[in-house]
C-alpha cells in the first residue's frame, strides 16, 4: 500500500493513485469511498462493462460537489493486464477544494489519501460557460425536458458550423451531456465508429473529464423515465 499516497496534490493534469499491482485478489474485494461517501456516484461497479474495447472493468464514475460545481472527477476501475490494475483517476474540475479517498479490502480500511485540487481545469471551464450560453438562448421555462434537449439540439445545428467554428459531432454530444445531467437525468457518451450503429456501437462512457473524443463518430445516450434515448447534433455545413 506504500504505492497509495497519504496526501495527493491536482494540478493541470490527471492524478492517478495506483492501489495495487498485478495479483490474484478479486477485484470485487477492493473498494472506495469518494469524499466520505458524499461524493455523486454516476456509474457503480455492477454497471456492465460499457469499455467494449479497452478492457476496463468494474469501474466507477463519480463527482465531488454538485454537478455545477465540480472539484473533482473521481474514476476507479480494474483493468486487467495493466501493471498497476485497481485503479483511482481524479481530474480537476471547476472548483478549488480538498476531499479524502479511502481503500477498503473486504470492507477493511487499507488507507485514506487526502486529495487536494489547487487549480481549476480551463477547458471544464470553458465548457461549462459553453452550455450555460446555449441553454440561456435555446430554453424557455415552459418547455418539457424532450422540448429542452430537443432545442439544444437544434440551437447547435442553426447557430454553429461544422468546419468554420469547428463544432462537430463531439462537441454535440458534449452540449448534450451537459444539458442532461442540467435537467437530472443520467446522460452517458456512445461512440458509434464509421458504420454509424447507434443501437451498438463499441463502447459507452459516463465520464465529464474531457470532451467527447474519438476516432470515429460519437452520439449521447440520455436517460428518461427509465427509457433510454440517442440523441445527436453538430453545426451545419459552411
Amino acid at each position: 500500500m506504500k504505492y497509495f499516497p497519504k496526501t495527493t496534490s491536482v494540478r493541470d493534469r490527471m492524478e492517478c493513485l495506483s492501489v495495487i499491482p498485478k495479483s490474484t485478489i478479486v477485484p470485487t474485494d477492493i473498494t472506495y469511498e469518494i469524499a466520505n461517501g458524499t461524493a455523486q456516484q454516476l456509474c457503480s461497479p455492477e454497471t456492465p462493462n460499457l469499455h467494449l474495447i479497452s478492457g476496463t472493468e468494474y469501474e466507477s464514475d463519480y463527482y465531488v460537489s454538485d454537478w455545477k460545481h465540480m472539484i473533482a472527477y473521481i474514476r476507479t476501475s480494474y483493468e486487467p493486464g495493466m501493471y498497476y490494475e485497481h485503479r483511482v483517476e481524479i481530474y480537476n474540475q471547476l472548483q478549488t477544494g480538498t476531499f479524502p479517498i479511502s481503500v477498503y479490502y473486504k470492507n477493511t480500511l487499507l488507507r485514506t489519501c487526502q486529495v487536494s485540487v489547487i487549480t481549476t481545469n480551463k477547458n471544464a471551464v470553458k465548457d461549462r460557460q459553453w452550455i450555460d450560453t446555449i441553454e440561456r438562448n435555446a430554453w424557455t421555462d415552459d418547455m418539457s425536458v424532450m422540448e429542452k434537449l430537443k432545442a439544444i439540439e437544434q440551437y447547435v445545428y442553426d447557430n454553429y458550423t461544422y468546419t468554420t467554428d469547428g463544432v462537430k459531432c463531439n462537441a454535440g454530444a458534449r452540449a448534450l451531456l451537459y444539458a442532461a445531467r442540467d435537467l437530472g437525468l443520467t446522460a452517458r457518451y456512445r461512440f458509434v465508429g464509421p458504420q454509424y450503429d447507434y443501437e451498438k456501437g463499441y463502447g459507452d462512457v459516463y465520464y465529464h473529464f474531457g470532451s467527447a473524443y474519438c476516432f470515429g463518430h460519437v452520439c449521447t445516450i440520455i436517460t428518461i423515465d427509465g427509457k433510454e434515448y440517442i440523441m445527436e447534433t453538430q453545426g451545419h455545413e459552411g
